[in-house]
């Protein structure tokens, strides 16, 4: 008995696209059929750069300097980090950077303090 099998089938994820090499306005066959496209791929969100905030929670101060959050109330008590900004429960990370390169013995190369602006301005 003889049987006959069917031709395979041809992939249907397998897509025509428009020759990569032509001109525009170029009526002659292209000659880099088979080069294939390049495509540029977007960057994975791991390896673009994360920005951190201006104004940060206590837990998230508290991991800007490394440190648990009982740890940072403890730098606070001890005068090593700021308090919190007046009337909120954030801390301004800039502020930090300045008490911490204070506290390391680092000048800070920012401007003064608000205090000492105000003490300045009403004399």
């Amino acid at each position: 008995m003889i049987t006959r099998t069917r031709a395979s089938t041809v992939n249907k994820s397998i897509t025509t696209r428009p020759p990569v090499c032509a001109r525009v306005g170029d009526l002659s066959p292209p000659a880099c059929d088979s080069v294939p496209a390049v495509v540029p791929l977007p960057l994975p969100a791991e390896s673009l750069p994360l920005q951190t905030p201006r104004l940060l929670s206590r837990q998230q101060a508290a991991a800007y300097c490394s440190a648990s959050p009982e740890t940072f109330d403890d730098y606070r008590r001890r005068g090593i980090v700021p308090g919190p900004i007046s009337g909120t429960n954030r801390w301004d990370r800039k502020l930090i950077d300045v008490w911490l390169d204070k506290a390391s013995g680092i000048e800070a190369n920012t401007e003064t303090s608000l205090d000492e602006r105000r003490a300045k301005r009403n004399g």
